[in-house]
């Protein structure tokens, strides 16, 4: 239940980098969810573990924050990573 809250909140936003970074409109839509759900879940995990409740991969306010900002920082770096591809 945990990883299809991390799918989804990754999904949502990689949707809403996409309308943010205007400038990598190349990169596609498809492109943008894809990356936005691996570090949607990969921010779940990482923020699960400052979870103050014994129960691992709990849904809770820490693992959102931890799943939005995985999702937004591997969105960002993508889009960085292939600015720099493209020009050489």
């Amino acid at each position: 239940m945990e990883m299809i809250a991390y799918i989804i909140v990754g999904c949502i936003t990689g949707l809403l980098c996409r309308v943010v970074v205007t400038n990598a409109r190349s990169m596609g839509l498809i492109r943008f969810v894809l990356v936005g759900m691996v570090g949607g879940i990969a921010g779940g995990i990482v923020g699960g573990a400052f979870n103050v409740r014994q129960e691992p991969f709990a849904v809770d306010i820490p693992s959102i924050v931890g799943s939005v900002l995985g999702a937004a920082i591997a969105v960002f770096v993508v889009v960085a990573l292939s600015r720099n591809r493209a020009h050489v």
